[in-house]
């Protein structure tokens, strides 16, 4: 097993001393709440960009909010659009809590960011946030153009629970957007909600902050609405028994994470069928440590290297 870095155990302390109450003896809300006060104590200061522009958009149920960010220095456009997707569980986090991120993206892949707010459990469950997902990248195919995008070159990009989405949404439009999805940027994603023992990481690290195994089963519960596995390819892409022609993928985890071994297997898995496949893993770090820039300085490299992934694809 890997050891935390003086960065990362700095963090790890850190969270210990500040004697909160676990995420999971909360209800939503509160959960939320006190999620997005911790991370705006931990995250990555604000990069400048070019523009942000809120707007709202067709989605699946009603208007889904999305945020998009124009890269500063960028070349003559049109330019590439990533539709990025936070992390949080599918219950906790937004498009507020994780400004930092689509910022980095943005920059140094010199593309178009649009940030999803997809809808959260328990109040939407399962499937509400993949259907999300997905509108919001047949959204950019379509409507690309009017804020200076090529519709022609698309990623998807998520961080956790979004890295879940993103996997599954560029599943979803293999056949409805085709050779337009370019890439795909899993940051230590979630890809399995069914065969949990298969993965020695989840057992390794069922204590390692920040999601222990009880708060696991809390996201699982309010995500589906019980306790059960769920096997079904749009929870579980690591079960999609056709992984064939999905776009080029660069898949990121952390050492000391529960999700490292399910996220190795999905690139081990996409690589199997064929995908072009970057594989990168944080060895001395923790989950969620993206969010963590202020106090884990790794995390600016990291989302940086994912970035440029994203470029490479974008050039052809």
């Amino acid at each position: 097993m890997f050891e935390a870095d003086a960065d990362t155990q700095r963090m790890i302390d850190w969270a210990a001393a500040a004697g909160l109450p676990p995420l999971d003896s909360l209800p939503p809300e509160a959960a939320r709440a006190q999620s997005a006060a911790g991370t705006a104590k931990t995250a990555l200061e604000l990069a400048p960009v070019a523009k942000v522009d809120n707007l709202d958009i067709e989605g699946p149920g009603d208007s889904l909010a999305v945020r998009i960010y124009h890269p500063k220095d960028a070349p003559e456009g049109p330019l590439p659009i990533i539709l990025y997707y936070h992390g949080g569980g599918f219950v906790i986090g937004s498009i507020d809590t994780h400004d930092s991120i689509p910022r980095v993206l943005a920059n140094h892949s010199s593309a178009i960011v649009v940030s999803v707010d997809y809808r959260l459990a328990p109040e939407h469950r399962y499937p509400a946030a993949v259907d999300d997902a997905e509108a919001a990248v047949l959204w950019a195919h379509e409507h690309g153009a009017a804020m200076g995008g090529d519709p022609t070159r698309l990623a998807v990009a998520g961080d956790s629970a979004g890295g879940n989405l993103a996997a599954v949404a560029a599943l979803r439009v293999r056949d409805s957007v085709g050779s337009a999805l370019v890439a795909q940027a899993l940051l230590y994603p979630v890809t399995d909600h069914a065969t949990l023992d298969r993965h020695a990481s989840r057992q390794d690290h069922a204590e390692t902050f920040p999601i222990r195994k009880p708060l696991m089963a809390w996201f699982h519960n309010h995500y589906f609405g019980h306790d059960e596995p769920m096997d079904e390819p749009d929870a579980s892409p690591l079960h999609h028994p056709d992984l064939s022609g999905a776009a080029p993928a660069y898949v990121m985890t952390a050492g000391l994470d529960p999700l490292m071994d399910e996220g190795k297997a999905y690139a081990d898995a996409l690589q199997a069928a064929g995908v072009d496949v970057e594989y990168s893993c944080w060895e001395t770090t923790i989950h969620g440590f993206l969010q963590m820039g202020q106090v884990i300085p790794a995390a600016e490299d990291a989302l940086i290297e994912a970035a440029v992934f994203m470029k490479r694809r974008f050039a052809g």
